[in-house]
């Protein structure tokens, strides 16, 4: 099995896993055989500086390498579909797990399932009001969406102190009492009086 594993930092067994997939700087490229890990290569990110589309172009370049198996912590859902579409697993750990360790839990079968989500679902279904326990898949909570603010009606010319019998004294203009007033409106309710 070949594993990619995108790396914080510079890379290898020692580093850990980063906490982005397609924007992580390199990637640790792991060949394991019998549970034994044979061979590590790093290789960089040409993909992380790129405005737009940098899954599909990082799983390009793993496909390239010849890896059937990707660590991460999670996945946006251009990069998921084009593994999905390639038959790369996808092992989901939380970011900050050191890659020797992550790699070792896979070779040993401590994670039995590759994590696949359909490509419309990213939301676990809501099960329980219990808080979620901790687990190895990325865990993407629901979250509220905030209320409009009210958008308050503008004033009318019924109500500024230049509306009289249907005209507006202030640009002598025949104007409709319900239509919005001019920016001179001046409530007739007003507790000050200058004139």
């Amino acid at each position: 099995m070949k594993i990619a594993v995108p790396s914080s930092k510079s890379g290898g067994l020692e580093d850990t896993v980063a906490a982005v997939f397609a924007r992580a700087p390199v990637f640790t490229i792991i060949d394991v055989e019998n549970e034994e890990i044979k061979n590590v290569k790093v290789i960089q990110n040409q993909a992380m500086n790129v405005p737009s589309g940098a899954g599909p172009m990082v799983v390009q370049m793993l496909i390239k390498e010849g890896v059937n198996a990707v660590i991460t912590p999670q996945l946006g859902p251009n990069a998921m579909e084009a593994l999905q579409a390639a038959g790369i697993k996808v092992y989901t750990f939380p970011p900050g797990t050191p890659i020797k360790e992550a790699v070792e839990k896979i070779s040993k079968g401590e994670i039995p399932q590759p994590f696949q989500a359909p490509p419309q679902a990213y939301y676990p279904p809501q099960q329980s009001q219990a808080p979620p326990t901790p687990q190895s898949q990325a865990y993407y909570p629901p979250f509220p969406m905030p209320a409009r603010p009210l958008i308050p009606e503008p004033p009318r010319h019924k109500e500024c102190i230049h509306y009289k019998e249907g005209k507006c004294e202030f640009w002598n203009l025949p104007v409709h009492a319900d239509d919005p007033a001019c920016p001179f409106f001046i409530p007739k309710n007003a507790p000050w009086r200058w004139w």
